[in-house]
C-alpha cells in the first residue's frame, strides 16, 4: 500500500503538470494607475508582456475611458511591429470615451526577441475635470474575438489575458477594490489529499493491530 501511494503521490502531481496550458500573454497599461492634476495631461503606454518565445505581428483593440473626466490627445506608436515605415497602423477615436488601435507588421518583426515586454504606443489624455476615470480594453479582431495576433496573424493559444488600470484626477479619488484571496495550487491541494489518505490508512491500520 505504501508503495501504491508513493507511486501516486508522484505520478498524479507530475500529470497535473504537464497538462497546465501555457501561460497567457498579457495586455496591460503602464502605469496601472496614476494621479495627475487637473490641467496636466496623463500619459499611459499600452504594453504586452509574458510572451514566453512569441513574437506579437498584429494588434486591434479598444480602449475605454471616462471621457467626462479625460479626452484623448493623441497616440503614438512604438518600433516593435516595424513601424512607421513597415507597417499598416492607425487609429478611430470617433466614438467618445474609445479609441480603436490597430497595426500590422509588414517585415520581419527584428525589433522583438520573443521574451522581452513591449510597448505598442502611448495614449496621452487632456485633463478635464476632477474625479477616476476607469481604462479597460475589449477586443476588435471580428474572426477571433482576439487583441493580438502572432507573427502569422493567427490568435494566440490561450487566448490573450488584457489588463485594467486607472487615471485619478485632482487626487482623492476612492479605489474599492476587493482584496484577492489567494487560492492554494490545484497541485498542492491534490498533495494535500494524498498525504490525508495515506495518514487515514495508517491509523485505520494501528485501530487494527
Amino acid at each position: 500500500m505504501n508503495k501504491l501511494l508513493k507511486i501516486l503521490g508522484l505520478a498524479v502531481p507530475l500529470s497535473l503538470l504537464a497538462a497546465q496550458p501555457a501561460s497567457a500573454i498579457s495586455l496591460v497599461f503602464n502605469p496601472v494607475s496614476q494621479d495627475v492634476a487637473l490641467g496636466d495631461p496623463a500619459k499611459v503606454d499600452v504594453i504586452v508582456t509574458d510572451l514566453s518565445g512569441e513574437f506579437v505581428g498584429a494588434y486591434d483593440f479598444n480602449v475605454h475611458w471616462n471621457d467626462s473626466i479625460l479626452s484623448l490627445a493623441s497616440v503614438d506608436f512604438d518600433i516593435f511591429l516595424d513601424g512607421p515605415f513597415d507597417s499598416i497602423q492607425g487609429f478611430d477615436d470617433s466614438v467618445s470615451g474609445t479609441v480603436n488601435v490597430f497595426e500590422t507588421s509588414l517585415d520581419l518583426l527584428t525589433n522583438q526577441d520573443g521574451n522581452t515586454a513591449f510597448r505598442l504606443f502611448t495614449l496621452t489624455f487632456d485633463t478635464l475635470a476632477n474625479g477616476l476615470s476607469p481604462l479597460s480594453f475589449t477586443d476588435n479582431i471580428a474572426s477571433t474575438g482576439e487583441f493580438l495576433g502572432d507573427e502569422n496573424g493567427d490568435p494566440f493559444v490561450p487566448p490573450v489575458s488584457a489588463g485594467r488600470g486607472s487615471v485619478c484626477v485632482g487626487g482623492n479619488c476612492q479605489q474599492s477594490q476587493p482584496i484577492p484571496v489567494p487560492e492554494p495550487p490545484v497541485v498542492m491541494l491534490m498533495g494535500a489529499g494524498l498525504l490525508g489518505f495515506a495518514f487515514n490508512q495508517r491509523h485505520r491500520r494501528a485501530g487494527v493491530r
